[in-house]
């Protein structure tokens, strides 16, 4: 599916305070407010200026309005303790409209293992067809995303699955994604943007077989 549409999403940073989440791309930020680090070790400073991933409370307690805004522009990569580094997207295209759409058949969880919590974003199918769809749904995370979700079977189903806090975190946080799908109403930024309508309930409705 071509992308024929996308809509600027707002600047989402503060949504995902206190989650303990990692962030590159704001070297310059950190440049600015060197001195104000006297907290930290002065190697872990200079670390930052250099690209490593700086967490994302401590940007978010340096920056102004408007280096929020810079921040948002730059931020490359979002990551956790436990994941790698994934794009997340700034643009609601019509592709990710659809992804949002088949999502109404799939599930988020949290569970907690000896590391942490793992957070998995799933959608299972079955009959014909059925993972040739998940691998279409697949191309459009690798796009999105920078990730390429796993497919695996079992019982004659197959599982798309994705590992990834901060991709959980962005369905949750942007698209209102709960663990329970009875709860799940059509997210609030699909609602404002008409245009993308068809592109979500084709997702919806394709992924309902």
């Amino acid at each position: 599916m071509s992308a024929q549409w996308k809509i600027q999403i707002k600047n989402y940073l503060k949504q995902f305070e206190n989650q303990q989440l990692f962030v590159d791309g704001c070297e310059n930020i950190i440049r600015n407010h060197f001195d104000e680090l006297k907290q930290l070790p002065k190697s872990t400073k200079y670390n930052y200026l250099t690209g490593v991933p700086v967490p994302l409370d401590l940007l978010l307690k340096l920056c102004n309005p408007e280096e929020l805004e810079m921040a948002y522009k730059n931020v490359r990569l979002f990551a956790s303790r436990s994941n790698e580094g994934v794009k997340l997207p700034k643009f609601l295209t019509s592709e990710l409209s659809y992804v949002v759409g088949a999502l109404r058949d799939g599930s988020i969880s949290k569970s907690k293992t000896g590391n942490g919590t793992m957070h998995t974003l799933a959608i299972t199918q079955s009959g014909g067809g059925a993972k040739r769809w998940l691998r279409s749904i697949s191309r459009i995370f690798k796009k999105s995303f920078g990730l390429n979700p796993k497919i695996d079977e079992c019982n004659n189903e197959f599982r798309l699955r994705v590992f990834s806090k901060p991709i959980v975190l962005f369905f949750e946080k942007i698209f209102e994604m709960p663990q329970t799908q009875r709860a799940w109403e059509t997210p609030a930024l699909i609602k404002q943007n008409p245009r993308l309508w068809p592109y979500y309930t084709a997702g919806f409705f394709d992924a309902e077989g």
